[in-house]
């Protein structure tokens, strides 16, 4: 007998969720783009390299995470996933130089 909670509608319910909140965050970056160049003295390039390193690194990673969803269960590679997005998250709000805007907002949350 299957649980209620595992029938696809909710298992798809679940994974839009998910997709909405990370997405969501990550389709707003472009809204930083003025005031961190104004307030740092960076140019364009600085943060485009940043989020041009987090689309690479999300690309890259993607096999691998999906080969740990295998291994260690779907659940547990999320909580992961959300965990280093936080880092990632808190860390670009104090990021004060380009090589820690790319750390942040490209390696973490890629």
């Amino acid at each position: 007998m299957t649980s209620v909670w595992r029938t696809s509608g909710w298992v798809l319910v679940g994974a839009a969720l998910i997709l909405a909140l990370s997405l969501g965050v990550r389709h707003g970056f472009g809204l930083f783009l003025a005031p961190m160049s104004a307030d740092f003295g960076w140019g364009r390039e600085v943060f485009a390299f940043a989020i041009a390193l987090q689309n690479l690194i999300w690309g890259l990673a993607q096999p691998f995470a999906g080969a740990l969803a295998d291994r260690l269960g779907a659940a547990r590679v999320v909580i992961i996933g959300g965990i280093l997005y936080t880092a990632g998250l808190l860390l670009m709000s104090t990021a004060d130089s380009a090589w820690s805007l790319s750390l942040s907002a490209g390696l973490l949350i890629g």
